[in-house]
């Protein structure tokens, strides 16, 4: 499954994951079925995912579920760990 050139890796029936890729402090990581893919893929959830990915503090993953949407400033399913001595 591709968006715009980055290919998703799919890891299990619901979990896909986004390479960690140019200044992407971690993978992304999107928690969705197949069919729902087909959606979430229409619109900026992905690249919402992504740009949490790039935050700084980001450790582990970066992760969206199904309601996750593209016009908030992370998605709003997103959860994230953070460190605070790391920059």
């Amino acid at each position: 499954m591709q968006y715009h050139g980055v290919s998703l890796n799919k890891l299990s029936d619901i979990m896909w994951e986004i390479p960690q890729a140019g200044g992407m402090r971690v993978p992304g990581l999107i928690f969705a079925s197949e069919a729902m893919m087909g959606d979430i893929l229409k619109d900026e959830a992905v690249r919402q995912v992504m740009n949490v990915a790039y935050l700084r503090g980001s450790s582990g993953t970066a992760s969206g579920c199904p309601t996750s949407t593209g016009d908030t400033a992370s998605p709003s399913g997103e959860w994230r760990r953070w460190t605070s001595t790391r920059g």
